[in-house]
């Protein structure tokens, strides 16, 4: 396969698997666009690449089948044409099934910056009759509308090439720069339903935006790509500067946004994050780190780094709820997240701050949607449900579900407040006591250090709440959350209402899963509760008596101690002390019982004493002599007798 090395700079070099270049003499000046066919290596120095002048044209398009290693030195800046990606990183399908081996590949190194945004979406007043969503920064084209001819919902044809998905992105170890990635520019024109926004954002890092009203026999449903950070400083946004208040947003690392009627797609993107110092901001309606709009979390595994993520904006006419901190967007749940390392704070709005988004609508990983009844919701499987894993001695989280007023005088007159829990779910939305958004596991375990803030009328793990002020001061209360915590972590949840508690207790939804909301059991360590005024903890987890544990506030440093044990302090914030708290706190470990003495082992028998062997007989002493004189002479008189002997012999064999 062909590999070669080029350098975009002040100095380029021109090759024929890519197109020509311009010369990047200053910022001023511009590289075109090119596209890359075959494995390369391109180092980028002080280049600008800008293809905003252009349709469905990428700044670098990196096809199929092909992996580009791209190099940084100083500054640099690349930028996508209407519909797409500033970086494409093409996906390949095999008869509209989705090939991740072979998708193409971009890898990102060096010590350089690099400034990358995707191109905005076309709206229906622009062209009737060609619409698409905004492109990522780095990852998937924004996707197009039927009517620009690729295909209708009539004749059932869908020419998923010009999909959002994308292939596998990796930040290298080896990366020490700054990565800035942004989804493209959103419109505010909406389509065909003036209820609709159709033409939606791409992801900072991640899959484009979708635009779709009713979807074809062959819509687009599962979103596809793979996401890898390893080092470096990353900055990624799903909101570019002048997007539209009133158009669903891509994530910051993750996926675009969702269909534009309401509904959702498989999200089946993949995002490993291993080490790094990211800053994540979501788009419109969406999460920081997972799910755009209308979009479920997707795969998330962390494992190190330095992580700040934060829900993306709402709308400042419509105050509403937005998405998570890590996790979904806006009408999305949870499909797969595990921590295992990291230093990490996740900011949700009405969602949570690690896990769903507000007003959650499951789908095939999780397992009921806003429409399924109660009855089948008891046959519901449990382990289909969103799972959240905390663990690891090198785990530092804290999750914050913020609260919102959410009001609106004409469709739903009445106060209202959404919440998200710290870790777990988003705000209900519903007035029906039915209402059964998604099931939750959550793991909190191998000694993790673990904050989570949930808002009003919310669990600090577990549920989100809402409160309707018109429905005779209802309050949606927690409906199914499973937490197992064990005594090796350090915890602090607290919430911002007494009406419910910060950790959930049983309901009516959880008598016919038969599950305990929260398993917790030692004997050395406790689950200490303040109930808000009353700092006297009560035994409200199995296997914790912690009757005699009390809390203490100065300031904004709360302490716990249980009655003859080390206490713990957390820093809490003023808005929620009023609330519910729990904390976990170490006891006096048990003394380990002493081992028995062991028995002193046989004395082994003194082994025979062997005979003594016979004494060698002594030799004949050899003779000895007064002087070497007689010794010689001695001498002498053998060899002359031998002499006479040998002349003896001779003579008489002559006669």
């Amino acid at each position: 396969m062909h590999k070669s090395k080029y350098v975009i700079s002040t100095a380029i070099l021109v090759a024929s698997s890519i197109a020509p270049l311009a010369s990047a003499a200053s910022y001023s000046d511009t590289v075109a666009p090119f596209n890359v066919t075959s494995d390369d290596e391109i180092t980028l120095s002080n280049a600008i690449v800008d293809a905003r002048s252009s349709k469905q044209l990428a700044g670098i398009t990196i096809q199929p089948g092909a992996t580009l290693t791209l190099n940084l030195e100083g500054d640099n800046y690349i930028y996508g044409g209407t519909c797409a990606a500033g970086i494409l990183v093409s996906p390949k399908y095999n008869n509209k099934t989705y090939d991740a081996a072979g998708s193409a590949k971009l890898i990102i190194k060096g010590s350089g910056n690099l400034t990358v945004l995707g191109g905005r979406s076309q709206n229906s007043e622009e062209n009737s009759s060609f619409q698409c969503g905004t492109g990522a920064g780095i990852g998937g084209n924004g996707s197009y509308s039927e009517w620009d001819g690729r295909g209708s919902a009539s004749d059932g044809v869908w020419d998923w090439s010009y999909g959002p998905d994308f292939g596998e992105v990796t930040i290298d170890s080896d990366f020490t720069g700054t990565l800035n990635a942004t989804g493209g520019k959103t419109d505010s024109v909406q389509g065909r339903n003036s209820n609709q926004n159709d033409f939606d954002g791409g992801a900072g890092i991640g899959t484009g935006g979708t635009v779709a009203y009713e979807p074809s026999p062959d819509y687009h449903e599962t979103l596809n790509g793979k996401i890898n950070i390893k080092n470096g400083t990353i900055n990624a946004s799903g909101l570019a500067e002048g997007a539209s208040d009133r158009v669903g947003g891509g994530a910051g690392i993750g996926t675009g946004s969702g269909r534009g009627d309401g509904g959702i797609a498989l999200n089946n993107v993949e995002i490993n994050i291993s080490g790094g110092t990211i800053k994540a901001n979501g788009g419109m309606l969406a999460s920081g780190i997972g799910g755009g709009s209308n979009q479920n979390s997707g795969f998330i595994n962390i494992s190190g780094g330095k992580i700040v993520s934060k829900y993306g904006p709402y709308e400042e006419s419509n105050p509403t709820p937005s998405g998570a901190g890590i996790g979904a967007g806006d009408c999305g749940t949870v499909q797969k997240i595990n921590i295992t390392g990291g230093d990490i704070t996740a900011t949700g709005l009405g969602s949570a701050g690690i896990g769903g988004g507000y007003e959650e609508t499951a789908v095939a990983s999780a397992i009921y949607s806003e429409n399924d009844d109660y009855d089948r919701a008891k046959k519901a499987d449990g382990d289909e449900s969103g799972i959240i894993n905390i663990s690891g001695a090198n785990t530092k989280v804290l999750a914050i579900g913020e609260s919102i007023d959410d009001y609106d005088p004409v469709d739903r007159p009445g106060y209202r407040v959404k919440s998200g829990s710290g870790i777990g779910s988003g705000a209900p939305y519903q007035y029906s006591d039915n209402w059964q958004p998604v099931y939750y596991k959550i793991n909190i375990t191998n000694k993790a250090n673990v904050t989570a803030i949930g808002g009003k009328y919310a669990n600090a793990i577990g549920t989100g709440g809402t409160y309707f002020e018109r429905l005779d001061d209802k309050i949606v209360k927690e409906y199914g959350a499973a937490i197992t915590i064990d005594d090796t972590v350090t915890l602090f949840a607290a919430n911002g209402s007494t009406e419910v508690p910060a950790l959930p207790q049983t309901n009516e939804f959880d008598d016919f899963r038969g599950i305990t909301p929260v398993s917790f059991t030692s004997s050395s360590k406790y689950l200490v509760e303040k109930l808000g005024d009353d700092i006297t903890a009560k035994k409200t987890v199995p296997g914790n008596d912690s009757t005699n544990a009390s809390y203490s506030l100065s300031g904004t440093t709360m302490t716990a101690t249980v009655e003859g044990n080390e206490a713990t302090t957390h820093e809490t914030t003023a808005n929620y002390t009023d609330g519910n708290n729990f904390a976990l706190i170490s006891g006096k470990e048990a003394e380990p019982d002493t081992p028995d003495t062991p028995d002193t082992p046989d004395t082994p028998d003194t082994p025979d004493t062997p005979d003594t062997p016979d004494a060698p007989d002594t030799p004949n002493s050899p003779k000895t002599y007064d002087n070497i004189i007689d010794y010689i002479k001695l001498s002498i008189a053998s060899i002359a007798g031998l002499t006479v002997a040998v002349i003896g012999f001779i003579r008489s064999k002559k006669h």
